[in-house]
């Protein structure tokens, strides 16, 4: 599904990941969960284009998410990211054909032990993803992050993500993963933080 939601997101993340002077360290998050995380073998570049459809339909009506249903993450906690919600949700008010369409997001820093270490984004379609579904919105994610047209496969605590690197310095991580009627993308500045913590989000959605 080629929303123009996903790459309004990615952008928003990577407002808040710079705004938060996000380190780039690969030493691993204060507090970081000590979930098992599964090895993954050499990423397959996969196709993906995060660009917009074209729609002459009315933007689809999008909400805020509350703080309550994002994934509640051992060791981690939610803080104000620096964005206004209502703006978020005007910078991505805009039109797509897809289905299922996305009806709400929420984006915010996630802190463990008062330090920001990453950002999380939760979208939520108005139904559940079909397994193509689903992962046509976790590359999206993922690529839309790093305005990139593709994605690599990767497994994280044997579930299928897709991950990309943002150019820049310091250079931003991400993880996209479809679960059910919503993605979620997260980004840090650490290969190492972003693949514990989506272990984390993984082990908190499935459990």
């Amino acid at each position: 599904m080629k929303s123009p939601v996903l790459p309004a997101c990615a952008l928003a993340v990577s407002l808040v990941l710079a705004g938060c002077g996000a380190s780039s360290s690969d030493g691993g998050a204060t507090g970081a969960p000590t979930s098992s995380t599964t090895s993954s073998a050499a990423p397959t570049p996969t196709s993906a284009s995060p660009t917009a459809s074209a729609s002459s339909s009315p933007a689809p009506s999008i909400t805020t998410i509350p703080d309550s249903d994002l994934p509640q993450i051992d060791g981690f906690e939610y803080v104000s990211d620096g964005i206004d919600d209502d703006a978020l949700l005007k910078q991505m008010g805009g039109a797509s054909d897809d289905d299922p369409r996305m009806e709400g997001a929420v984006v915010r820093a996630i802190a463990a032990d008062g330090e920001v270490g990453g950002v999380i984004t939760m979208l939520r379609a108005e139904r559940d993803f079909t397994a193509t579904e689903a992962r046509n919105a976790a590359i999206d994610a993922a690529a839309g992050f790093a305005m990139l047209k593709r994605a690599d496969k990767a497994t994280v605590s044997g579930e299928t993500v897709w991950k990309t690197t943002r150019k820049g310095a310091p250079p931003l991580y991400a993880m996209a993963w479809a679960y059910g009627d919503s993605v979620y993308l997260l980004a840090t500045a650490s290969a190492k933080d972003t693949k514990t913590v989506m272990a984390a989000v993984i082990l908190a959605l499935s459990s």
